[in-house]
């Protein structure tokens, strides 16, 4: 006698928070050029294999690796998930989980993983699919990783009322003196000699 066994798949989910099968932004600002251009940016994420290239170039710069001068390649030209930098960055996109600075009151500042949650429920990003991310960046998927940095541009202010949206409008249209401040944005400082040695390298 022959049996014959069936089995069971369930469908492979290749992301780990499933709330990105829905549209997660539901802008909390008035309609803008650069609310638009977020909203562009979020989309492509979600539902499709690819992000926009300036990310690209803000992974290689962060967590590339290696850069070999004669191939113009880095060892992760993604960007590396697991990377950790010295100072305790995690991740691609090298945020840190952890935070030991206080303000001038002594309290506790929040982590750059936090503060990023923060501005990205600000902006209107789910919040539930937020707070389902990790804390540790090591654990976030691409679409995870890539959600939090656009969420955490975005939502900042600086020098003037409308100075951000209007240099991340530039940067990602393709502007390449804002694309370097757009940058530093992310990375808050570019004090580091060895970091815009990369940037001029990566977007020269």
């Amino acid at each position: 006698m022959i049996y014959l066994w069936l089995w069971i798949v369930p469908n492979y989910q290749p992301m780990s928070n499933t709330l990105l099968l829905q549209d997660l932004f539901q802008p909390t600002l008035p309609a803008n050029e650069a609310t638009s251009l977020l909203d562009k940016l979020l989309e492509e994420v979600q539902f499709t294999d690819n992000r926009d290239e300036l990310l690209n170039k803000f992974r290689q710069i962060e967590s590339g690796g290696k850069f070999n001068p004669i191939t113009k390649t880095l060892e992760f030209p993604h960007g590396n998930p697991k990377a950790v930098s010295s100072a305790g960055a995690k991740g691609v996109y090298q945020f840190k989980d952890k935070n030991i600075k206080y303000d001038k009151q002594g309290n506790l500042l929040h982590s750059s993983v936090q503060t990023a949650k923060n501005r990205a429920k600000q902006l209107g990003i789910d919040k539930s699919f937020i707070d389902l991310i990790p804390d540790d960046p090591r654990q976030w998927t691409d679409d995870e990783a890539d959600i939090m940095a656009l969420g955490n541009l975005f939502a900042q202010s600086k020098n003037a009322p409308g100075y951000v949206d209007k240099m991340l409008i530039e940067a990602f249209g393709g502007n390449r003196d804002k694309q370097h401040e757009a940058y530093e944005l992310h990375h808050t400082s570019l004090s580091d000699p060895g970091t815009t040695d990369r940037l001029k390298k990566i977007i020269p």
